[in-house]
């Protein structure tokens, strides 16, 4: 063999395998990009129909339907509810004038969850929160109302489905009330009514304690106070005399998953 035959044969070696070595990168490399794009429009799709879960809650909650349906594409992702002692909310209602108003209960709020590898999308308690691992960010916020002169706290708690998860494919959601009650205030004057000035505080036991803090943070009448996570409500400062009006309602709703 001559000088020209090997140095086209060594030629076509080199270049078959620069062609292996560049097509197994790219095949890498795109892979990794598909799967990341995949994984993002999942946790996108997942978060849309969170959102939707949430206006149909709110509905519920308000009394304008019964019950709602829905589904939602699972795909590579899982699909539970959260358990009660990861989802709680502590409301504090505190007397500072007038009548005793002292109440004091800690709600189990639980919540749906789901959750891929990078991405997590929650309601809880009224809100609509993403968890993208580190980042969070809220969609929706509960219904913790504060303004200068009200406060407002509605508690949603979810209920059936426990240990529980789905995975893969499409669930039919069916999310329906089961009762709402007026926990506070309980009569018109005197104990347990808001017969006099009070301070509203809620403390929030939370996986997702970062979204709640997050949201509360950039209410300017919640106010924290102490602990990261908990949040009063008392009336603008400097004063701080309290809230004249102020109401705690709490709302359970049963959320059944069919196939």
């Amino acid at each position: 063999m001559d000088d020209r035959a090997v140095s086209q044969s060594i030629g076509f070696v080199l270049t078959f395998s620069i062609i292996v070595a560049s097509v197994g990168l790219v095949s890498v490399i795109g892979y990794d990009q598909i799967e990341t794009a995949r994984d993002n429009e999942q946790a996108n799709n997942a978060e849309r129909a969170f959102l939707l879960i949430g206006q149909n809650l709110d509905e519920i909650e308000r009394g304008r339907s019964p019950a709602r349906r829905g589904e939602i594409d699972l795909a590579s992702g899982n699909l539970d509810v959260l358990p009660a002692s990861q989802s709680r909310l502590r409301v504090r209602i505190s007397d500072l004038s007038g009548a005793p108003t002292d109440y004091d209960r800690t709600f189990s709020m639980r919540g749906l969850r789901f959750s891929t590898d990078e991405t997590t999308v929650v309601y809880e308690g009224g809100s609509v929160i993403r968890d993208n691992k580190p980042g969070i960010v809220v969609q929706d916020g509960p219904t913790l109302v504060c303004t200068d002169d009200t406060a407002m706290v509605s508690v949603v708690t979810i209920e059936g489905e426990q240990n529980r998860q789905l995975g893969s494919g499409t669930v039919s959601m069916t999310v329906r009330k089961n009762s709402t009650s007026i926990e506070f205030p309980r009569n018109r004057t005197d104990e347990n009514s808001t017969d006099g000035r009070a301070e509203v505080a809620v403390t929030v036991d939370s996986e997702f304690d970062d979204g709640w803090q997050q949201y509360l943070s950039e209410h300017d009448h919640w106010e924290r106070d102490g602990s990261p996570n908990r949040f009063v409500c008392d009336g603008p400062a400097p004063a701080n005399d309290g809230v004249s009006t102020y109401h705690l309602v709490h709302t359970r709703i049963t959320v059944t998953f069919t196939r």
